[in-house]
């Protein structure tokens, strides 16, 4: 996570960077740590460039996400999101 651009207890919006693997919208995600929210984030879109949307993001990549789920005003710079489910997948 490199910046948080709004939070709140039902979600936010923040820009992150691919590190690795591939993340879609509807993905599952959690702080690597664990501990830093207390339950997981969906997301919910991916926005590359001001207006354009991807449906997935690709290191080493970066762009704004908007996630639900969570309070994302815990997390910090450097914080690593991993997927805990997949979009299309099970669970």
């Amino acid at each position: 996570m490199d910046a948080l651009e709004r939070g709140d207890p039902g979600g936010g919006a923040l820009v992150v960077r691919c590190i690795g693997g591939v993340v879609t919208a509807g993905d599952r995600l959690r702080p690597d740590s664990g501990g830093r929210a207390d339950r997981g984030f969906v997301l919910r879109r991916i926005e590359k460039y001001p207006g354009v949307f991807w449906d997935a993001l690709t290191p080493p990549h970066a762009a704004r996400v908007e996630l639900a789920g969570a309070d994302p005003r815990a997390l910090r710079r450097g914080d690593v999101l991993v997927v805990i489910g997949a979009a299309s997948g099970p669970g």
